[in-house]
Parts: C-alpha cells; sequence; structure tokens
C-alpha cells in the first residue's frame, strides 16, 4: 500500500528585511595559543546584516560591555548602509545600559 498522506502546515517563508537589521552574538572560543606562545581564552563578536548578510567579526580578550560597546561602535562604521536595528540573544555584554 502506498504511505498515508500526512497533514501538515504548508511551508512557510522567512520574512523579507531591509538592509539595516544585524544581529550580534560573541562566541567563546577554545583556549588559543597566540604567537608569543601564551594559551588564552578569547571571544568572537559576529555582527550580521538579515537581508545583505554582511558580517563584521572581531577576537576579543574578554566578554565586557565595554569590548562590546567596543565592538559595535566598529561594527556600525564598517557596514556600508545605515544600521537601523541591533538585535542580540540577551548576553550579558549585551544587556548593560552601556551597550
Amino acid at each position: 500500500m502506498p504511505p498515508a498522506k500526512k497533514a501538515g502546515k504548508a511551508h512557510g517563508s522567512f520574512k523579507d528585511y531591509e538592509n539595516g537589521f544585524i544581529h550580534v552574538d560573541v562566541k567563546h572560543l577554545s583556549k588559543l595559543q597566540d604567537r608569543d606562545h601564551v594559551t588564552r581564552k578569547r571571544y568572537l563578536y559576529v555582527a550580521i546584516d538579515w537581508a545583505s548578510r554582511y558580517v563584521h567579526l572581531a577576537v576579543k580578550d574578554d566578554e565586557t560591555t565595554a569590548s562590546a560597546v567596543a565592538f559595535l561602535t566598529d561594527a556600525l562604521g564598517a557596514f556600508p548602509f545605515k544600521v537601523t536595528h541591533v538585535l542580540t540573544d540577551r548576553v550579558s555584554c549585551f544587556t548593560a545600559d552601556a551597550f
């Protein structure tokens, strides 16, 4: 017998966004060794535009509000268009008042 047809929801589509909606995130990197053979923990900061997929990256020594603000300032200057919205996943460095 042929398989029964499953009743399911129709596939949706992603919402279209204009340039300017960026998502910022921070990822913990494994302990890495630098050129001076010092091993330390580092953090990868990422900002990606939802429409164009333009990405700005930076590796920082800590996950503090000061580093997050410095990264966002650099990212805003690096994007070739006006950033209108900044979205985060509420990591502590992105929720402080200074950010």
